[in-house]
């Protein structure tokens, strides 16, 4: 009997061990495992997003020659762009060009205004460049003429006709009279209210 009543005491320790094993068990999962788990699971899109932020800035790291090469470009051309724009100082030359232009074409001019006073009423300068109209008054063919505002808007300066008007002259027969308002931009001081 006695053997009996050491395996009961045995088994029930060894249930007991068990039981506070067991417990121990299902704290450790609630109380260290489950925290553990749920706050790696909510840091895991952080993680993701980060890394794939860092992927990213590690291409741009090794993108910068490229990036810098793009930029070297974009300053040329818009180098290339200012160029095709004039200041103030070379409005003069521009009217002579345009007449020397309308020579070449076999288009007789008879007066180029620049309409700068017209526009200086109007509004304030609100960048860099602004508009110089310029009104022209011209005799020619219409081949010839066509020729003329080809090379206006193809030329190195930026000029675009908004205005055309063509009438008779009774001066020939090919010939007719043409009234255009070509447009180029000059670099005006932006801070300067226009009067």
């Amino acid at each position: 009997m006695i053997n009996i009543k050491d395996n009961i005491i045995k088994n029930q320790k060894l249930i007991l061990y068990g039981v506070i094993g067991l417990c121990v068990l299902v704290a450790d999962f609630y109380f260290v495992i489950k925290p553990v788990f749920g706050g790696l699971i909510k840091i895991i899109p952080e993680v993701r997003a980060r890394a794939s932020r860092v992927n990213i800035m590690d291409i741009d790291v090794t993108n910068i020659p490229r990036y810098e090469n793009r930029i070297k470009k974009l300053k040329q051309k818009l180098t290339g762009y200012k160029r095709k724009f004039s200041t103030k100082e070379e409005i003069s030359p521009l009217l002579k060009n345009l007449s020397n232009t309308a020579k070449a074409c076999g288009v007789k001019i008879e007066s180029i205004n620049p309409m700068e006073s017209i526009e200086r009423g109007k509004a304030k300068i609100s960048g860099a460049y602004r508009k110089f109209p310029i009104f022209l008054r011209a005799i020619s063919g219409y081949h010839s003429f066509g020729l003329f505002l080809n090379k206006l808007e193809n030329g190195d300066t930026f000029m675009r006709v908004t205005d055309l008007k063509i009438s008779g002259d009774t001066s020939g027969a090919a010939n007719h009279r043409f009234d255009v308002t070509v447009v180029t931009y000059i670099l005006g001081a932006p801070e300067e209210e226009v009067k």
